[in-house]
């Protein structure tokens, strides 16, 4: 009742406005923007690629997939809560932004593949830190990174394809200026304002 009683809803991302549409004809999607201020620093060489992943170790952000990942070939880095189920995979927990902000810089990749994002901060934080990333097709920052260099899309329903595309997605220059734009303070402030503009 709520919804069809709204003057306007504002959804986050592509699905939820075909969602929200079946009760207002009034939704307005816009994404979520950069909360922090981000640099981009030159790659260090490294012996191994590095992939990077940061989330819960729970069942939808879906560390798993990396499990597939051949022993010896990457250093991966896991930024979680517990433990992963692989030895040799780096565990960090709890720390600073300024750490976080340094492996973003670092990676070779960031991937997100989990079962399902509203949006993604940790992709986002990646991309703007000239990092690539490889999200599953149920990551919904996706919606707005069509044709964006730097961004990988896999199907979460095939997870081999999760492994075949790390060397592809790792090799794509990111094209931080148009992600700053797309997700830029501004750009969602002056979205807002035309939302209530409209219902004055």
């Amino acid at each position: 009742p709520a919804l069809r009683s709204a003057d306007s809803v504002i959804s986050i991302n592509k699905e939820d406005c075909a969602f929200f549409r079946r009760y207002n004809r009034n939704v307005v999607t816009i994404p979520h923007w950069s909360e922090r201020d981000i640099e981009v620093h030159p790659k260090a060489a490294r012996e191994k690629p590095v992939i990077l992943f940061v989330g819960r170790n729970d069942a939808n952000k879906n560390l798993a997939a990396l499990y597939s990942l051949p022993r010896g070939k990457y250093e991966v880095i896991c930024v979680t809560n517990t433990n992963p189920e692989r030895d040799d995979f780096v565990f960090k927990t709890r720390i600073p932004d300024e750490e976080l902000s340094a492996l973003y810089s670092s990676a070779s990749l960031t991937v997100v593949p989990s079962r399902y994002e509203a949006f993604s901060y940790t992709a986002l934080e990646s991309l703007l830190s000239g990092t690539p990333v490889l999200l599953s097709n149920r990551v919904r920052i996706a919606d707005f990174l069509e044709g964006v260099s730097g961004v990988t899309v896999y199907d979460f329903e095939m997870p081999e394809e999760f492994a075949v595309k790390i060397d592809e997605a790792m090799g794509k220059r990111v094209d931080v200026e148009k992600v700053k734009a797309l997700f830029s303070k501004e750009a969602a402030f002056k979205a807002y304002m035309n939302v209530y503009d409209a219902l004055r």
